[in-house]
């Protein structure tokens, strides 16, 4: 299989797609184990593998098959998680307003829970208090 950038396979052909489904869902734990260890030398790293993943999720087109409906949905949740730990990682890092771009991003990309606590987490760090009883309102409505 041919690598991009190293780091995950080009665009699947029809006999490397579950390859593929692996190698971004092993780039998604990464992420995500390093957020939950702490630091900041972890989220640095976790930043990366998020920011990777969420490019590479961007230039893969949408599975067609059986149900294209339930491919968009699959991608558009595994962008909003790139874009969720990202936002994570900024935060942790002290880019506030980074975090929550990135925290906005993910809402839109998939609105969910988690997203919109990262989203109301970081205008609560930048002082935009009504914003962020807003936001924290729209997580606890989904």
């Amino acid at each position: 299989m041919e690598r991009v950038g190293g780091w995950l396979p080009a665009p699947p052909t029809a006999r490397a797609a579950a390859s593929l489904t692996l190698e971004i869902g092993v780039a998604e734990r990464a992420a995500r184990a390093l957020l939950e260890m702490g630091g900041r030398d972890n989220a640095r790293k976790a930043l990366d593998y998020a920011a990777r993943l969420e490019d590479y999720l961007i230039k893969v087109p949408v599975a067609r098959g059986r149900n294209p409906a339930c491919n968009q949905d699959d991608r558009d949740r595994a962008i909003g998680r790139a874009l969720l730990y990202q936002a994570r990682a900024n935060a942790i890092l002290g880019n506030d307003n980074e975090a929550r771009v990135k925290a906005a991003l993910s809402y839109i990309a998939y609105p969910d829970e988690p997203s919109a606590k990262e989203w109301a987490r970081a205008l609560s760090r930048l002082g935009r208090g009504q914003e962020a009883v807003e936001k924290m309102a729209e997580a606890f409505a989904i």
